[in-house]
């Protein structure tokens, strides 16, 4: 995700199946409460040295696709260094790699040239556009798309 982003709410991407991979930018400070849940396809997390609050469930939990339930996603690499996110993946048990220093040294060059996709009547905007979910299928594309939509909404 882009690297002006600094929070991520309350389930933003919860039961987006398709997501297997995730690398947050350097400004992230919060990521909320089941934010991650029901990804069930995540294998691999890269959390900045940045984040400060790690919401409880936010990541490693699976959802069971007859019932529901919750079960861990012991697929699960958590890279960070951080204090609360190796507090988090230490409490739940998620493998944890150390942040490699070529992830967590400076962010990614800012992209200067307007993208000129249009999506329905969703113009992706540089901000947007810079915050593109890692990901494939439908799920991470509508995600993606409710995002803007409420960026749009709210500024």
């Amino acid at each position: 995700m882009g690297d002006q982003m600094e929070e991520i709410g309350d389930r933003a991407f919860y039961g987006c199946t398709t997501l297997s991979y995730l690398r947050l930018g350097h400004a992230l400070h919060t990521v909320g409460t089941e934010a991650f849940t029901g990804c069930n396809a995540l294998t691999e997390i890269y959390l900045p040295d940045t984040l400060m609050t790690i919401g409880a469930d936010a990541v490693g939990w699976k959802l069971e696709p007859e019932t529901n339930q919750r079960v861990k996603n012991d697929a699960l690499t958590m890279y960070c260094n951080s204090k609360p996110a190796m507090s988090y993946a230490e409490t739940l048990g998620i493998r944890r790699k150390a942040l490699p220093d070529a992830e967590n040294t400076k962010p990614a060059p800012e992209v200067t040239e307007q993208p000129k996709h249009k999506s329905g009547s969703f113009l992706f905007s540089d901000p947007a556009y810079r915050a593109g979910l890692i990901g494939t299928g439908l799920s991470s594309l509508l995600v993606l798309s409710a995002l803007i939509f409420r960026k749009k909404r709210k500024g």
